[in-house]
Order: structure tokens, then sequence, then C-alpha cells
């Protein structure tokens, strides 16, 4: 098979697509890119509703002359490379009309180039991977000139944005497999304008479907054995899933365990970490996704049960209510709870004065 890459430098400022071949000591700096696009965990799905879209059909004809020429030639390349440059031609289009939409916010999207690629599934022989990456470029003065110029950062390599578009043929047709795709924000034109694809899960199913599953991990670990860490950890979740934002589900449970300090201390958060990581193939959710607070009935709350016939709710709001609730033994010996009270008809029916 005929393989195939191409880079493109987009700049809004200049009006500009710029086509660049990529020699061969710079082929490997671009892989850096493909291979994060490739193997991110962190991804939302989309389907294919209609081939003959731009980019889309671009892709159709790319795979079918890559497997229809062993060797380039003259008149492959260009044709590669013309189906490239629409694809790149999109995007800029697209991001130019984007850009008019959050020009009065004192926003500005951010710059790069475009690097695209055909590559085997390394799982599967009969399927294809056509790789689309928006990447970073840093602007600079130069020494000698002090033009301004670009390029790319040698140290991290950002990838702003990315779409990974599995290819089979069967009987000479070929079908588009679920499409993953991670954005660096909520930019919703990298999807819907530029690659006309269309979500597998709605934000609002994803946000109620990671929820839940998430509740249920907490609630058969620790409920019973350790109320307050389920608690403490389902309020915090609570408190994401009702804010609106762009959530990579696997970022936020090492950020919600990475650095947990549980109430009691024979918490396992390794192994609650790991369980957590596992629930979106196992749930079927995705592992990008913007939450939706109204997918999330489940209120703020901490319940405890001091003795049989008397629970207490704390709403989850309550910052403090370790300094609220108490605990000590009295001269019997008994184990008892002493809760401030500032209501005094509570204090009061309670044989207060």
């Amino acid at each position: 098979m005929l393989a195939f890459r191409a880079l493109h430098n987009i700049d809004l400022t200049r009006n500009l697509v710029a086509s660049k071949q990529i020699p061969p000591d710079f082929a490997a700096f671009t892989n850096d890119y493909l291979a994060f696009a490739r193997e991110n965990e962190t991804s939302k799905r989309y389907t294919a509703v209609d081939t003959n879209t731009q980019v889309l059909s671009c892709v159709c004809q790319i795979l079918q002359i890559a497997l229809s020429n062993e060797e380039p030639t003259d008149h492959t390349r260009t044709a590669l490379e013309e189906l490239a440059k629409s694809i790149a031609m999109r995007l800029f289009r697209t991001e130019i009309d984007a850009q008019e939409k959050i020009a009065h916010m004192n926003k500005f999207i951010k710059k790069g180039s475009l690097v695209q690629a055909l590559v085997m599934d390394d799982t599967d022989d009969n399927v294809y991977l056509y790789i689309v990456a928006k990447v970073e470029h840093s602007e600079w003065f130069d020494g000698e000139s002090l033009q301004k110029s670009f390029g790319f950062p040698t140290e991290k390599k950002n990838v702003w944005k990315s779409a990974v578009i599995p290819l089979t043929i069967s009987e000479d047709e070929i079908h588009f497999g679920s499409i993953r795709i991670y954005t660096d924000n909520e930019a919703r034109y990298w999807s819907k304008e530029f690659l006309e694809v269309v979500e597998e899960k709605s934000d609002e199913t994803n946000t109620k479907t990671a929820f839940e599953a998430i509740d249920r991990v907490l609630r058969l670990e620790l409920k019973k054995e350790h109320p307050r860490d389920y608690y403490v950890l389902r309020n915090t979740v609570i408190q994401a899933m009702k804010t609106p934002q762009l959530l990579d589900y696997n970022d936020y449970i090492e950020s919600l365990l990475g650095g947990y300090v549980p109430e009691d201390r024979c918490v396992n958060t390794t192994f609650l970490k790991s369980k957590l990581l596992q629930l979106p193939e196992k749930k079927k959710f995705d592992t990008q996704f913007t939450t939706v607070p109204k997918a999330i009935v489940a209120h703020k709350k901490l319940k405890f049960e001091p003795t049989d016939g008397i629970v207490i709710n704390v709403d989850g709001s309550l910052d403090d209510y370790k300094e609220v609730i108490t605990a000590c033994v009295d001269d019997q010996h008994r184990r008892v709870l002493m809760i401030r009270c500032s209501n005094p008809d509570t204090f009061k029916a309670f044989g207060g004065n």
C-alpha cells in the first residue's frame, strides 16, 4: 500500500494555507503527533452519517488511491496532495467562520498546523486509520533577519484537536467505523462544521451514564464500611457533573483520587481508581464529553445513622460539617456526637433554654 502523510500550515491572520513537504528527518517528529492522536484514550465517538461530505469523501479517495498503487508516481502524489489540501482548506474556512463567532468575546482560535496520515491499524490488518490532527506551532523572531517565523516546539508537542477515522473495505465498498475525536476545548466546529459527523452518544447521556456508573462503584466499595469517604467523594463527583465543563474522564479520575486523603485509612484509593478507570469501556460512555447539569438528579448530601431510630442528614454544601458535628466520649465511656445548634427552636425542643 502506498504510504501517505501531509502537513499544512494554517494561518488565519495571514489568510494562508500552505502545503509543506515532510523531509525524512522531520517525519520522526510528526510521528509523535500521530502517535498521540492514535493512542489517546480521551475521546468522544462519532458516526459518519453522510460519506459524501467534503472531508470524508476526500478520505475515501485517498484510501482508494493508496490501495491501488504500490509505488508513488507524480500523478498519485499530485492527486493525494490535492485531496489533503482540500481537507486543510475545509478546516481553514471552518476556523474563519468560528473565529468570527467568538471575536466579540476576545477569544482566538489556537494557531497550529494540520497533520494528516493514512496508516494500517496495528490490531487489525483489514482496518486502515486516517488520522487528522491540528498541532501546535510557535512564533518567534529570527535572530539574524529579525523576521517573524514559526515552527514546532521540540520539547512539548501539543495536539489541539484530532480525529482517528477507521476504514474497512468490503465488496469494493469503503465503510467507516466509529470515529474517535479529541478536542482540547469545547469547540464544536471541529466535529460539526469541519468533519461533519454526528456524536454517537449525547453529552447528556454521557453525563448521566458516567455519574451512575461512578456512584455505583463508590456505593459498593465504600458506603457500608467507609460511609464518610463515600459521601465526600460522591458529593465531589456531583459537583463536577453539575458544573458545565469539558470533562476528560481519565484526567478527572486521576485528580479525584490522585491526591485524596481518605477519612478512613483502610480505603484503598489505588484499587478504587483502577475500578473507576475501567468504567467507560464497561458501561459504554465516552472518555471526553461536556457535562450537562440537568442530567444529574442526585443531590449532594451526607447521611449518618448514629443509633437506631435517628438519622442525621447533612447538606453536602456545608463544607465545615466536621466542625459543626464533633465526636467525644463522655464520663461514662459512651460515644457521643455533639452538634452545634444555631436554631433556637430546635435547641429548645431538646431541653435547651
